[in-house]
Protein backbone atom coordinates (compact mmCIF):
# COMPACT_ATOMS: atom_id res chain seq x y z
CA UNK A 1 0.00 0.00 0.00
CA UNK A 2 3.02 2.30 0.36
CA UNK A 3 4.64 1.33 -2.93
CA UNK A 4 4.88 4.05 -5.55
CA UNK A 5 6.28 1.49 -7.98
CA UNK A 6 3.25 -0.83 -7.70
CA UNK A 7 0.44 1.70 -7.29
CA UNK A 8 1.57 4.34 -9.74
CA UNK A 9 4.26 3.12 -12.09
CA UNK A 10 2.88 -0.38 -12.74
CA UNK A 11 -0.84 -0.19 -12.00
CA UNK A 12 -1.67 3.26 -13.34
CA UNK A 13 1.03 4.05 -15.90
CA UNK A 14 2.05 0.66 -17.30
CA UNK A 15 -1.34 -1.09 -17.08
CA UNK A 16 -3.48 2.05 -17.61
CA UNK A 17 -5.70 1.52 -14.54
CA UNK A 18 -8.06 4.46 -14.04
CA UNK A 19 -9.97 3.39 -10.94
CA UNK A 20 -9.26 3.98 -7.28
CA UNK A 21 -7.06 1.86 -5.06
CA UNK A 22 -8.11 0.77 -1.55
CA UNK A 23 -5.87 -0.61 1.19
CA UNK A 24 -6.26 -3.94 2.89
CA UNK A 25 -8.27 -3.46 6.06
CA UNK A 26 -6.29 -2.17 9.06
CA UNK A 27 -2.98 -2.17 7.15
CA UNK A 28 -2.01 1.11 8.86
CA UNK A 29 -2.94 0.07 12.40
CA UNK A 30 0.08 -0.38 14.64
CA UNK A 31 -1.89 -2.76 16.85
CA UNK A 32 -2.10 -5.22 13.97
CA UNK A 33 1.66 -5.58 13.55
CA UNK A 34 3.79 -7.97 15.55
CA UNK A 35 6.98 -6.44 16.97
CA UNK A 36 9.97 -7.70 15.00
CA UNK A 37 7.80 -8.69 12.03
CA UNK A 38 9.46 -8.40 8.63
CA UNK A 39 6.37 -6.45 7.51
CA UNK A 40 6.52 -2.97 8.93
CA UNK A 41 3.51 -0.83 9.61
CA UNK A 42 2.24 1.16 6.67
CA UNK A 43 1.79 4.92 6.84
CA UNK A 44 -1.55 6.51 5.98
CA UNK A 45 0.35 9.46 4.50
CA UNK A 46 2.42 6.92 2.58
CA UNK A 47 -0.76 5.43 1.16
CA UNK A 48 -1.81 8.86 -0.10
CA UNK A 49 1.67 9.66 -1.47
CA UNK A 50 1.83 6.35 -3.35
CA UNK A 51 -1.59 6.76 -5.01
CA UNK A 52 -3.52 4.50 -2.65
CA UNK A 53 -6.82 6.41 -2.55
CA UNK A 54 -8.94 4.84 0.21
CA UNK A 55 -7.62 3.73 3.60
CA UNK A 56 -9.95 1.18 5.15
CA UNK A 57 -11.54 1.36 7.54
CA UNK A 58 -9.75 4.58 8.54
CA UNK A 59 -8.83 5.42 12.11
CA UNK A 60 -7.97 8.51 14.11
CA UNK A 61 -4.25 7.67 13.91
CA UNK A 62 -4.53 7.53 10.10
CA UNK A 63 -6.02 11.02 10.07
CA UNK A 64 -3.24 12.26 12.37
CA UNK A 65 -0.58 10.64 10.17
CA UNK A 66 -2.01 12.32 7.06
CA UNK A 67 -2.02 15.70 8.80
CA UNK A 68 1.53 15.10 10.01
CA UNK A 69 2.54 14.16 6.47
CA UNK A 70 1.14 17.46 5.22
CA UNK A 71 2.51 19.67 7.97
CA UNK A 72 5.89 18.05 8.67
CA UNK A 73 8.37 18.20 5.81
CA UNK A 74 10.58 15.63 7.56
CA UNK A 75 7.78 13.00 7.54
CA UNK A 76 8.95 9.94 5.56
CA UNK A 77 5.94 10.47 3.25
CA UNK A 78 5.58 14.24 3.07
CA UNK A 79 2.38 14.93 1.10
CA UNK A 80 0.68 17.95 -0.40
CA UNK A 81 -2.89 19.02 -0.92
CA UNK A 82 -2.47 17.93 -4.56
CA UNK A 83 -1.72 14.37 -3.39
CA UNK A 84 -5.05 14.31 -1.52
CA UNK A 85 -6.84 15.87 -4.49
CA UNK A 86 -5.54 13.10 -6.76
CA UNK A 87 -7.19 10.51 -4.50
CA UNK A 88 -10.49 12.38 -4.70
CA UNK A 89 -10.20 12.66 -8.50
CA UNK A 90 -9.69 8.90 -8.79
CA UNK A 91 -12.82 8.21 -6.71
CA UNK A 92 -14.97 10.79 -8.51
CA UNK A 93 -13.90 9.40 -11.89
CA UNK A 94 -15.18 5.96 -10.89
CA UNK A 95 -18.43 7.38 -9.51
CA UNK A 96 -18.99 9.36 -12.70
CA UNK A 97 -18.72 6.14 -14.75
CA UNK A 98 -21.16 4.36 -12.45
CA UNK A 99 -23.76 7.14 -12.54
CA UNK A 100 -23.80 7.36 -16.37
Amino acid sequence: CNSMDLNTKVLRKEWGYEGFVMTDWVVTRSSMHTPGSKYSEASAAGCVKCSNDVIMPGHEEDFKDILDGMNNSSHPYHITRADLQNAVIHMLTVMKRIIK
